[in-house]
């Protein structure tokens, strides 16, 4: 029989108030006698019963208090689950009677009893109260069991091993026996007295008999190999039954006042669970659309199994809670230098750091003139669509099992159309890529998460959106690379010239030149030709004493709002190239850097 141990975990109201009505007025009743009759029980000692008010002359009846009433046990099922990405909220539903003690009983240890809420259609929940149990999930009896049937396939394997032994034994006695009578023959015919039945005797025994020996040999390696499946599994089976005996659970415990029958909800959240997106883009063959499917993969181990439950996938984070950080007072004082003229620094406290991490978030101090961080950013970003989170009800119920592997449900999918565009930066690499530009006209907010990337029927790669993409925002799909499009990158100059007889100044002149050649684009136009976008990090001088000059540019680059930013701050140059199909086109560009002949001039190349 199972048996159970009990924890208190919280309680939710006092002792008086969790007991059921009939239970508090017989508690009410036993005050009141017990006042009546304190000096008596003073008298009689501890043992002394409580003593109800009665006439003079007469003595007390003793007054038991009622037994506590038995609790009524609920089943409950999963109605809805409420997905994070950190976390799940489970609402229950279930039945009253009326007015009495209840326990809903296995429910997930991990369950954060804060968050419990209990709701009836009519009438109220006096108390609630929430008590942690191990309960035996494999009886000491199966679990001898396996161990019984454990060790008998051990015995065997060892009968069997002995057998193989013995065989062994026989081989090596009858090869033994082989030489031996090979040096009895030879001794004979050098003798002169040769016996062939005698030698052709001796032959058929030693190899009847090896043959038998080897054969016992071939099958009791078949026997040990089957048996070391069976013990594999055996092991698996008693280790399974060992390591999960028993399993913690929640009871909740609740007393209700109700004239009669009621519903009942219970809702709880949940750790051990979440969800991520998950993205399938495919291109049509032409690469005038893209079929968007929005994937959500659920994972969670909470010990309960959400079957054919209405699930909805939120953005929300209930675990980091609903109120931000305030300011903290900042102060300065004058720098007063040590005895030692050495300056004098004080170590960053974990206040201070906590302080200053909630100053930068909240914009009251520049992260430039902060102490330098690495710390991660966040994966996960806050999506503003529907009031303060995103929230996706699925159309049909769906069963989510607490496992390891995690469970891959559709939230939607919709055709996008796409403007195609190649682009390639050479001074990387010289791979032309294809993306496309789309707009978000699905109603789903597409979150952060990884993309599987097709082209027609074949699979090209992983993509990523790094950032949320509300609907009706426009955003970039990243489709694969284009083998149509070959790109070469060469150097026509390398020259340095050291100052003249009056110089004081030295330069550097380099020659560049870009080829695209169009063997067959995807996705190009009508007539084949393909539009490239081409982009090149030009060096920018960050010293006023350095000169940079951009010469015989054979294509200008784009002044197009779209680049001129990083044209203007950067220094990087793009141009739209046009090949034809089966031709060729270029860019080409000389460079010149002047600076002091007594400065060493250096190149650095960074991140955007």
């Amino acid at each position: 029989m199972a048996t159970a141990l009990m924890f208190p975990h919280r309680r939710a109201v006092t002792p008086l108030l969790r007991r059921s009505p009939a239970r508090i007025g017989a508690c009410l009743l036993a005050a009141v006698a017990g006042l009546a009759a304190a000096g008596d029980a003073r008298a009689l000692g501890p043992e002394a019963a409580v003593r109800t008010l009665q006439p003079a002359g007469q003595q007390a009846a003793v007054v038991q208090p009622a037994p506590p009433a038995a609790e009524t046990k609920v089943s409950t099922r999963i109605d809805s689950v409420t997905v994070y990405g950190s976390g799940a909220r489970v609402t229950r539903l279930g039945a009253v009677t009326g007015s009495g003690s209840y326990v809903i009983a296995g429910l997930p240890v991990a369950l954060d009893a804060d968050s419990l809420r209990v709701r009836l259609s009519t009438g109220h929940v006096v108390s609630v109260e929430t008590l942690a149990r191990v309960q035996a999930v494999v009886p000491d009896a199966r679990v001898q069991e396996l161990r019984d049937a454990l060790a008998a396939l051990q015995d065997k394997q060892r009968a069997l091993n002995d057998e193989r032994d013995v065989a062994n034994a026989l081989k090596r006695h009858l090869l033994e026996l082989t030489e031996t009578e090979k040096d009895a023959h030879a001794g004979d015919v050098a003798g002169g007295r040769p016996s062939v039945e005698a030698w052709r005797a001796s032959l058929v025994f030693v190899g009847t008999e090896l043959s038998r020996v080897l054969e016992a040999l071939r099958a009791v390696d078949g026997k040990l190999t089957a048996l070391e499946a069976q013990l594999a599994d055996a092991k698996a089976a008693l280790g399974e039954a060992e390591t999960h005996r028993s399993v913690r659970l929640t009871d909740v415990h609740l007393d209700v006042v109700a004239d009669g029958p009621a519903q009942l909800q219970l809702e709880y959240l949940l750790g051990d669970a979440g969800w991520e997106p998950l993205y399938d883009l495919r291109t049509a063959g032409d690469g005038s659309s893209v079929m968007l499917q929005y994937r959500a993969r659920i994972h969670q181990l909470t010990g309960e199994d959400w079957t054919d439950a209405s699930l909805a996938l939120s953005t929300a984070q209930p675990q980091r809670g609903a109120q931000g950080p305030e300011p903290r007072p900042v102060t300065v004082s004058v720098f007063e230098a040590s005895g030692s003229g050495a300056p004098s620094f004080r170590v960053m406290s974990a206040d201070d750091a906590e302080a200053l991490g909630s100053l930068q978030a909240l914009g009251y101090m520049d992260a430039a003139t902060a102490d330098a961080s690495n710390a991660a950013p966040s994966p996960f970003a806050a999506v503003i669509a529907q009031g303060l989170s995103v929230q996706f009800r699925l159309p049909r119920a769906e069963t989510i099992l607490s496992r390891e592997q995690p469970t891959t449900v559709l939230v939607g999918e919709q055709d996008v159309a796409v403007s195609t565009e190649h682009y390639v930066t050479p001074a990387l690499d010289t791979t032309v890529w294809l993306r496309g530009r789309a707009k978000n006209a699905t109603p789903w907010t597409l979150l952060p998460g990884d993309a599987a990337v097709y082209f027609g029927n074949d699979f090209i790669g992983h993509a990523r959106f790094d950032k949320p993409v509300l609907p009706d925002q426009e955003f970039t799909l990243h489709l694969g690379a284009d083998p149509g499009v070959l790109v070469t990158r060469e150097q026509t100059e390398d020259l340095h010239e050291e100052p003249g007889f009056l110089g004081r100044r030295q330069t550097q002149k380099e020659g560049w030149r870009i080829t695209l050649e169009n063997l067959g684009a995807v996705a190009a136009a009508a007539d084949g030709t393909v539009a490239v976008i081409v982009r090149e990090a030009f060096p920018k001088a960050t010293d006023q004493r350095i000169e940079v000059e951009i010469t015989d540019e054979s294509v200008p680059p784009s002044r197009d709002e779209r680049w001129l930013k990083e044209l203007d701050e950067q220094g990087v140059h793009t141009w739209l190239v046009k090949v034809p199909r089966g031709g060729k086109s270029a860019v080409a560009w000389h460079v010149k850097l002047i600076w002091p002949e007594d400065l060493r001039m250096s190149r650095q190349s960074r991140r955007p």
